[in-house]
């Protein structure tokens, strides 16, 4: 029946329908269904099908986007009038502009818009099916073709397919090796290495693609589609899944690029004769070439901005799995570098350390006061008043936006505190404790003024993307007009989301407690009233994240959905150990070092990294810092096993610890600095203390220059001067775009290659690709992670000040020049 129907010029079903009555009356569903397909290629044959040309897109896929190009708006308001409203979407072609799309495309099905009261859009869709541009043609500046359907072979030619290639002894490795394995095996092999990323070194990833694209399919056709899109290789290859119409050939490509994942570092040679067998001649490109280009082309595309969630979640699987997936202990460029610390201090250390300070400046929120320290930004946040009073205009923004999210901004906190526990000396040595300590108090006046009521905390501040309009991230003027930019009648309070017993968050809530009981430590000396406020808050909110013990990952409020996708954090135990041990530290009460035991003990092992989301290796190394204990003394040294030279996380060629590819250096950061305070607590002299003096320098150093440039904004050679940053691009006292169309200045961030106009002196860039690569580019911001980053270049340098052994150091006299800018 179907080669009855599937001509290459199908005829209209009238012609047609009259002769085929028997078939009508005996095959109702299946004559309907034909129809159906009859007229919409009908359509489709005419030179008037929209193609938007953006980003790799599967059928079967959710995919949303952010239309604000005047052509693209056009072009949506048409295909929502039309009777079947979707629009076909390519990606662009390699080394060519970004009007100029591939030849094969997915066909999008609008599922819901949201049009904003500027004239943006948010747009879902859902992929339908695959097709091939025939002819091409433009209308009113955007895309428009005439198509073709791809649709699957049926079984029965693949089957036929299938023989004769087991005839042809010829083949290559890939056909013949693939031919060999049944769909099973296949489909067994890309299950181990989706269990890889689960239980290896990134174990949110899977979860990640799950609430993103939903649970795994079971159907072959499908299958591939899903797996292909966490794979770390370049989306121009990813794309090549697409022409081909054997399911069974889709699957056998993704497991052989499983296959070179797994057996190289980086590849120079395509698909095999095999592949190419079943794709156009375009197929014959590299896998992931060793240059910068494989840093995601989604976000190289100078068409109409993809949202930023969507990006971020295929990056953040993109470059995690860039890592995990290269654990060959073979490859010369992983194998750990041994590294001598130099005799003399390399870099002006405290410089560094006063720049990072002062990046925290670019990230206040609130009325600035007397203290502002950078003229480029200016008081901000006025509209940030809770429905209950609270004044929250205080605080840090979070990265390039205004966004306010509990979980990570209260980690900061806590981390800026331990720096100042384990090193006030060298900072004090430097003149910059009291500096630090205002910092810290900023952020911890916020945190108090979040206290609602007995059963109300602020966990969340801001209107972002996800279930709601996208007006924070879709915003790229300075942070002190947002109030005259944002739609009337939004305001940063409708995305509020308050922790109660209704929606609670023991990792919020116990992190929350954690960052005061610390500030508590370091304010005891300096401010001992303000000490005793703020323990009394850590005790209430440890008590209320125990009393409603629960995750924000399982609330049904839209604004803590929204904090699930960006911040999934993996279990809430390690936050409640890390409260108990703040407060054991804060207090001197044993019981509370028992309540930590307990909750490391229902953590488990969770001794795989140090971040925003992991707390154990800090849990350990605070504990052992206070009591001096063997048990955790031990656990500090199994999460330094990860980074031995047989361990788990390899170093690039010039020696940075490459753990995840998305903000490399700030993981390389975490780990020096557990490294510095566990030699400053078994002694620096200690032999075993060495190595890991050794390895903390060797990353700290590589951030600096060793590696051939700086990573440190306003730092040292060749730093980076185009940091993914709104208001030090876009400063309310230098903003030449002001009232002009969003999406205009939406594109001149994202792709002019101007220069900030003001330097974000600090801000420590995520890392750079495997190869020691980077991209100075806004549209990469994949590696530009400055809302959490730049507090570990100030992690860095105060354990480097901590052993340098420098004279000037030790008697004073390391000053530093002030910049004001």
């Amino acid at each position: 029946m179907r080669s009855l129907f599937r001509s290459v010029s199908p005829p209209r079903a009238g012609s047609y329908l009259g002769s085929l009555l028997p078939v009508a009356k005996s095959f109702p569903n299946l004559l309907e269904e034909r129809v159906a397909i009859s007229d919409t290629d009908g359509r489709d044959s005419r030179l008037d099908t929209p193609v938007f040309v953006c980003q790799l897109s599967y059928p079967g896929m959710p995919t949303l986007l952010h239309f604000f190009e005047p052509r693209y708006r056009l072009m949506l308001r048409r295909c929502l009038a039309s009777p079947t409203p979707r629009f076909g979407m390519v990606m662009p072609r390699q080394n060519a502009n970004n009007t100029d799309g591939n030849d094969y495309g997915t066909m999008l099905e609008i599922k819901n818009v949201q049009m904003l009261s500027d004239g943006r859009s948010m747009v879902e869709t859902y992929g339908t099916f695959r097709f091939r541009i025939l002819e091409r043609g433009t209308l009113d500046g955007y895309l428009v073709g005439r198509i073709e359907r791809i649709d699957d072979y049926a079984p029965e030619v693949e089957a036929e397919i299938e023989r004769i290639a087991m005839m042809n002894p010829s083949e290559d490795d890939l056909a013949i090796r693939g031919i060999e394995r049944s769909n099973q095996e296949l489909v067994d092999i890309c299950r181990r290495f989706l269990d890889q990323l689960r239980n290896g070194t990134a174990p949110w990833v899977v979860q990640r693609l799950n609430n993103t694209y939903g649970p795994m399919p079971n159907d072959v056709a499908s299958f591939s589609f899903w797996v292909a899109l966490v794979l770390p290789i370049d989306e121009q290859e990813k794309a090549k899944l697409i022409p081909i119409r054997s399911p069974r050939m889709r699957l056998r490509l993704v497991v052989h690029w499983i296959e070179q994942l797994n057996n190289n570092w980086w590849f120079s040679s395509g698909p095999s004769s095999a592949a190419r067998s079943y794709a156009p001649s375009w197929h014959q490109q590299p896998l992931i070439k060793p240059t910068s280009k494989t840093e995601c082309t989604i976000l190289s595309l100078s068409s109409p901005l993809m949202p930023r969630v969507l990006a971020t979640t295929l990056l953040a699987l993109h470059a995690a799995a860039q890592f995990a997936l290269a654990q060959n202990p073979e490859n010369k460029a992983n194998s750990v570098v041994p590294y001598q610390v130099p005799a003399e201090p390399k870099y002006d250390y405290a410089e560094v350390l006063h720049k990072s300070l002062l990046f925290y400046h670019a990230q206040r929120s609130g009325k600035l006061g007397p203290n502002r320290r950078l003229a480029w930004r200016g008081d901000s946040c006025f509209d940030c008043t809770g429905p209950n009073g609270e004044d929250l205009s205080g605080g840090y923004f979070e990265a390039a936006n205004t966004m306010k999210w509990g979980l990570p901004l209260a980690w900061t906190l806590t981390q800026l505190s331990f720096n100042v526990h384990v090193f006030s000396e060298a900072m004090q040595a430097v003149n910059e404790y009291d500096e630090a300590l205002e910092g810290i108090k900023w952020g911890t006046d916020y945190l108090v003024n979040c206290i609602s009521s007995p059963d109300q905390f602020v966990g969340h501040l801001g209107v972002s993307a996800i279930g709601e309009t996208d007006i924070d991230f879709g915003y790229f003027g300075p942070a002190e007009e947002y109030e005259m930019w944002a739609p009337r009648g939004i305001k940063r309070s409708d995305g509020i989301a308050y922790i109660n017993s209704t929606n609670p968050s023991s990792e919020i809530l116990g992190e929350s407690a954690a960052a005061l009981a610390a500030a508590s430590v370091v304010f005891a000396t300096k401010d001992k009233a303000y000490s005793d406020k703020l323990r009394g808050h850590a005790v209430d909110l440890y008590t209320r994240a125990i009393t409603h013990q629960g995750s924000y990952k399982k609330s049904t409020h839209p604004n803590l959905q929204t904090l699930k996708s960006w911040y999934p954090s993996t279990i809430f135990e390690d936050e409640l150990a890390w409260a108990a041990a703040w407060l054991h530290v804060a207090t001197g009460d044993e019981q509370w070092r028992r309540t930590a035991d307990e909750w490391i003990a229902k953590a488990g092992s969770h001794l795989g990294e140090y971040s925003w989301d992991e707390k154990l290796p800090g849990v350990n190394m605070l504990l052992f810092l206070q009591t001096k204990n063997e048990t955790y003394k031990a656990s500090v040294e199994q999460y330094f096993n990860n980074y031995q030279p047989s361990g788990s996380v390899k170093q690039t060629a010039k020696g940075l610890s490459f753990y995840y590819g998305w903000g490399s250096l700030r993981y390389a950061s975490n780990v020096g600095f557990i490294m510095m305070a566990y030699s400053k607590t078994i002694g620096y002299d200690n032999p075993n203390a060495t190595w890991p003096r050794q390895y903390a320098a060797q990353q700290i150093n590589y951030a600096l220059g060793d590696a051939g440039r700086s990573w440190v904004v306003g730092f040292g050679k060749d730093s980076p001067v185009r940091p993914y940053h709104k208001s030090s691009y876009n400063s309310f006292i230098d903003y030449p775009m002001r009232g002009q169309d969003n999406g205009a200045q939406g594109e001149d961030f994202l792709f002019s290659s101007t220069v900030n106009r003001f330097i974000l002196y600090g801000a420590l860039e995520g890392g750079p690709a495997w190869n020691d690569t980077f991209k100075d580019d806004r549209s990469s911001y994949e590696y530009t992670d400055e809302y959490r980053a730049p507090y570990f270049a100030f992690v860095r340098v105060i354990y480097l000040l901590a052993f340098t052994g420098d004279p000037r150091l030790q008697r004073g006299l390391y000053r530093v020049k002030r910049c004001h800018d």
